[in-house]
């Protein structure tokens, strides 16, 4: 039986296909929950943790997008595509775009139900995408994230390995890759895969704080502190800042802070000199403007600022004061006795891990709320 083409059918499939085509690129996902922080350093094994914790992450660097949060998107979407599917004459449809459409339009669906939180439905869909077409890295590795939705760890890395054997430089793969090795604690795995990342995404913050974290379980200091220092380059907030923070003070590197500044534990530069000046570094000041900023935003706070000078009380003082006529400089609506000096001719004191650390210059800032008689 000879098919007889016509033009304007053809032009007609290639609409379809390109329509196709832009709903799979334009396919809502539902956000994850405002309260979900992927938290890998506090526990490696994490326990009832929802889909949402992977799919935070799908990307090779964190971006915000704004998603459209009916749930029945997405299914509507897949039923309009299948209709257009199954509205053509089967006599006029060319084979294998057949093929490559059936392929996408299984994928869309195992996406659909993982952006609803549902891996046990997505499973089937993935498995067929792959099935009616291997080539494409994105289904073997979103197969892989439904794996490791269901608890299957294994096909969950071999799902990675074939993304990345199709593409060796799919990041999200890799991301996950080093997820699934570290939380199995085979720590010199998971570097490799986070080091391609940082690679060609230095500033990806999860790579960046699983590598701290890794780091620190070979006892690789510099690595370590190194991670931690570029991390907090790029992340200043959250509870992993802090904890950011935390480990370089224990591993004795002060070069950033936490503070208790308006009810809440902030991370700040430290303030740092050179030599015997009275004027901090420049790059300090963005903290003391930060700091500033809270208490004019808050009057009902008092700032303290105390400055520790080992043998040289003269120096403390003018440090304090300098700091002192400086954020009311910045910030002229703030009341001189908002900010309270103090300077000591001995070294800061401080302890992390029952290790005392003892700094002979060193600034310390917090505020407290001033309590009206």
């Amino acid at each position: 039986m000879e098919i007889k083409k016509n033009p304007k059918n053809n032009r007609n499939d290639h609409k379809n296909h390109e329509s196709l085509k832009h709903a799979i690129e334009t396919l809502p996902e539902l956000n994850p929950p405002a309260n979900f922080v992927h938290n890998v350093m506090s526990q490696v094994h994490p326990h009832n943790v929802t889909i949402f914790d992977r799919l935070k992450h799908s990307y090779s660097r964190q971006v915000t997008i704004s998603f459209v949060p009916l749930k029945w998107i997405p299914a509507l979407t897949c039923a309009f595509l299948l209709f257009i599917l199954l509205y053509q004459n089967p006599d006029q449809r060319p084979v294998q775009p057949i093929i490559n459409e059936q392929a996408e339009l299984s994928y869309i669906m195992g996406r659909s139900e993982l952006a609803k939180n549902d891996p046990q439905k997505a499973l089937p869909y993935l498995k067929a995408a792959i099935y009616q077409d291997r080539t494409q890295a994105d289904y073997h590795f979103w197969l892989g994230v439904a794996y490791w939705a269901t608890g299957n760890y294994q096909l969950e890395k071999e799902s990675y390995a074939a993304a990345l054997q199709l593409n060796p430089n799919f990041l999200p793969a890799h991301v996950y890759m080093g997820h699934s090795y570290m939380e199995k604690k085979q720590w010199s795995d998971a570097i490799s895969h986070y080091k391609k990342v940082l690679s060609q995404v230095p500033d990806h913050a999860e790579s960046l704080f699983n590598s701290g974290i890794v780091y620190r379980k070979l006892g690789m200091r510099v690595e370590e502190n190194a991670a931690w220092t570029q991390y907090l380059a790029h992340t200043h907030t959250g509870p992993q800042s802090i904890d950011a923070v935390n480990y370089l003070n224990s591993n004795g590197v002060f070069s950033v802070q936490t503070a208790y500044i308006g009810g809440q534990k902030r991370v700040l530069k430290s303030v740092e000199y050179k030599g015997n000046s009275i004027e901090p570094l420049p790059e300090s000041l963005p903290s003391l403007v930060q700091a500033g900023k809270i208490i004019k935003d808050k009057p009902n706070l008092l700032l303290h600022i105390i400055v520790y000078e080992n043998n040289d009380k003269d120096l403390a003082r003018k440090r304090a004061q300098y700091l002192k006529k400086y954020m009311l400089e910045i910030y002229p609506d703030i009341e001189t006795n908002s900010i309270r000096t103090s300077w000591f001719d001995t070294p800061r004191t401080m302890q992390f891990n029952r290790k005392q650390y003892s700094l002979d210059s060193s600034v310390q800032v917090f505020a407290e709320k001033i309590v009206k008689s």
